[in-house]
Formats: structure tokens, sequence, C-alpha cells
């Protein structure tokens, strides 16, 4: 099992979209474990659960935490993944730089409404690394997702959960595929769907 922060280098390979196709060939044709993976193979088959989520705006005259729209729209993908493997009710937290100052911003699922992600993004902890102070609070910060929340984030993602994940990668549920295509088919299959009564 990886942690990961998006926006980081691990990433990058992905965005090549045959990287992507081989990566995506390469989990479904076979479940990882830890007699059919070498240790070199073993992080390009990972599941990386995201812990934090970083975007970095343009440099200006004024920090404005408001202007961070990719990072809200990163950070609710980031938790619809963590929901589609059956993690809920985990935050998953987002940092926005821009200059030397920062902003962390949380968001989450819950199991009774997964579809709807919340994001708390006003009022939030900032940050200004041109002082001792904020350098400090923020590294703190930093320590307790990699020291605290990551164990935290692992013991949700218990055996059952990724038995429960692995097995509906292999039946093709479509709730697992992240691709545009994918999502379209699950929502027209949603909506093809019989109304309850």
């Amino acid at each position: 099992m990886a942690f990961d922060i998006i926006g980081s280098a691990i990433n990058d390979r992905y965005l090549d979209s045959a990287d992507a196709d081989e990566f995506a060939a390469k989990l479904m044709s076979e479940q990882p474990n830890s007699d059919n993976v070498s240790e070199e193979d073993s992080d390009s088959i990972a599941l990386h659960l995201p812990l934090l989520v970083v975007a970095h705006g343009m440099d200006s005259d004024e920090f404005d935490p408001r202007d961070g729209h990719r990072l809200r729209m990163n950070l609710a993908s980031a938790v619809k993944f963590l929901s589609s493997i059956g993690i809920y009710n985990v935050p998953t937290y987002g940092l926005y730089t821009e200059g030397t100052h920062s902003v962390v911003i949380v968001a989450w699922t819950t199991a009774e409404s997964p579809g709807i992600v919340q994001i708390h993004d006003q009022n939030c902890v900032a940050y200004d690394i041109a002082t001792w102070d904020g350098i400090v609070k923020l590294s703190k910060f930093l320590l307790w997702i990699r020291q605290e929340h990551a164990p935290y984030m692992l013991e949700r993602f218990d055996a059952a959960k990724r038995e429960e994940f692995l097995a509906r990668l292999e039946r093709g549920d479509p709730s697992v595929h992240w691709t545009a295509a994918s999502q379209r088919l699950l929502e027209h299959s949603e909506s093809d769907a019989p109304a309850e009564e």
C-alpha cells in the first residue's frame, strides 16, 4: 500500500496516455500479491491512497484562498476515489500555495451520501512560510499527515475493503473505473434502472 501527495512527481508518468493504459491493463490483468509482484514492479501496481492534494497558484500581490478552484476539483476527485473503494468519513486535505502563503482545506464524503463531497474551504488555517512560526506550523501539519493520518487511512482500508474492491475491479464494476467514458456508462446505467416504488 502506498500513500501519495497528488501533484507530486510520482504521478507525472501517467500523464502519457500509453503509460496510463499500460498501468490500467496491468492492474486489471492480475490481482497483486507478494507472490506475483517483484520488488521493482511493486510501486507500479500499488494503490495510492490520497492524503494531501497540493495546488500552487500564480504568484500575485494578493493571496486569495478562493482562487484554488483546481485544488477543490482535485480534492473532490480524491475523495470520490476513496469512496469508490469504501473509505468514508475520512478527511482528505488540500494545500493551496501562492508565494509564501498557504492555506489548508479539507474534504470528505459519508457512506449515507457517497455522491456528495463536502469541502470546507472557508475560515481555514493559513500559513506564511516567510516567518519561522509559519514554517514550524506547516511542518508540524505535514508531519501529522504522515505520522498520524496515514496510519489512520490505512487502518480504514482493511483487508475486507481491499478484497471487496479487488472483486469489483475483476467484475468490471463501473463504479471503480475513473475515466470519463466509464463514468458516463455508469450514469447511463443508473438512469436506465427502473424507479423503486
